[in-house]
């Protein structure tokens, strides 16, 4: 009898495509599929895998987008889509997804 062993894809996310003027479609969908699932790990508590490349800023730009989705959603979840708190934290969300697009010229996919 066979096992199979789950074998881990090394996921890499460069955001200097824009840059670098390498966006097709196919990459945007790759991309809101790779922030999908690293959400997905920072919701649950799970150690990601995921590389991240790019300048100084735009990975900068990416982690306080990400964990800003991250504490908009924390939020939502425990108080309600009409709390303060989710409400602050959903403009602070805005500013974040504002900021990583101004840096990258990437469209954060969670809108």
């Amino acid at each position: 009898m066979y096992q199979l062993q789950e074998e881990q894809i090394e996921q890499v996310i460069d955001l200097g495509v824009q840059r670098r003027g390498d966006v097709n479609e196919s990459y945007l969908v790759g991309l809101g599929a790779q922030l999908g699932y690293a959400l997905n790990q920072l919701m649950v508590g799970a150690a990601g895998t995921m590389k991240v490349r790019g300048t100084r800023s735009e990975i900068d730009s990416f982690t306080k987008a990400l964990g800003s989705e991250k504490r908009y959603l924390d939020a939502y979840i425990a108080n309600g889509l009409d709390d303060p708190r989710t409400l602050r934290n959903k403009q602070r969300l805005s500013k974040a997804a504002l900021d990583f697009e101004k840096t990258t010229g990437l469209k954060w996919p969670f809108k």
